[in-house]
């Protein structure tokens, strides 16, 4: 395949696959505590993400090894961030809608890119920013039902977990990226991503294990809601090497812009899934962020 067929295939994969498994995890997260949901997930990701590793890639593990040690602080800060942060999104998504929290995650992530970009390589803050910026907070403002005080949709607990979520969420993409190009192999990357996430998740358990907080949770466990983590699991680990495939053997901007259409897939799977009913001008809403996040990138490009 050429790079432009990789962009596209890859790129519309991971768009259809990300929002698939945030539905996965708010029908499973009714049926299990949050930490629990986290650690049946990310051990099935690692499980998923070492098989390939070793039986299809036949990676060299002490390369690995090598670059890891290299990169301690990176490593670190993952493992401080990852399980925390989707923890907080679990927590979130148990009592709002789906599309609020990911609207939200666009909008504040796009402020974060834009920042980083006028502060370390001096782009500028031209009018069609300014645009795409306001365009982004109407279009949250009509998912709100044009409520344009965006402070409100959460409260103050609610804002201190997303503001975890959204650092964790922002961190764990260019870590991956980072270890993809270091190891010149998408799945690679992706494996690192998943196996900091376990070994964060790992640290929170045995401190709730430490404290007597999660036996009781254990023997409730119903085997057949395994079906949620274990599903969303493997959606995930597709969804990551399909992005990750994409912006590595393709073009970058494409496969990014087409996974920004993960927002319209989402407000459908909730509204069939999840009963989540959005209105005529709510649908609205989630196409002027999609539209705002895919001109953003293409000015980015320009």
């Amino acid at each position: 395949m050429d790079k432009l067929t990789y962009s596209i295939i890859f790129g519309l994969i991971s768009s259809f696959l990300f929002p698939l498994t945030n539905i996965l995890d708010k029908k499973g997260i009714k049926h299990f505590n949050s930490l629990l949901f986290a650690i049946i997930k990310s051990c099935s990701n690692v499980l998923l993400l070492f098989s390939i590793t070793c039986f299809i890639l036949n990676a060299n593990f002490s390369l690995i090894f090598k670059i890891l040690k290299k990169n301690l602080i990176l490593v670190f800060l993952g493992i401080m961030t990852f399980s925390l942060s989707y923890l907080s999104f679990l927590e979130l998504i148990k009592s709002k809608y789906l599309i609020k929290i990911e609207a939200l995650l666009s909008f504040f992530s796009l402020v974060i890119s834009i920042f980083i970009g006028i502060l370390f390589f001096n782009d500028k803050l031209t009018f069609l920013i300014l645009f795409s910026l306001i365009l982004t907070i109407f279009g949250i403002s009509l998912i709100n039902n044009l409520d344009f005080k965006i402070v409100k949709i959460l409260s103050k607990k609610e804002w201190f977990l997303f503001l975890i979520m959204l650092v964790g969420f922002n961190y764990h993409p260019l870590y991956t990226t980072y270890f993809s190009k270091k190891l010149n192999s998408p799945i690679l990357g992706v494996f690192i991503g998943e196996g900091t996430t376990f070994i964060s998740n790992l640290i929170i358990l045995s401190i709730f294990i430490f404290k007597k907080k999660i036996n009781g949770n254990v023997k409730n466990i119903n085997f057949y809601k395994l079906k949620y983590p274990l599903l969303s699991s493997f959606f995930l680990v597709i969804a990551f090497i399909s992005l990750f495939t994409g912006t590595t053997k393709g073009f970058y901007s494409i496969t990014s812009v087409l996974s920004y259409l993960s927002l319209l897939w989402l407000s459908l799977f909730a509204h069939l899934f999840l009963k989540e009913k959005l209105s005529l001008k709510q649908y609205l809403g989630v196409l002027c962020l999609v539209i705002s996040l895919i001109l953003i990138k293409i000015l980015n490009l320009n």
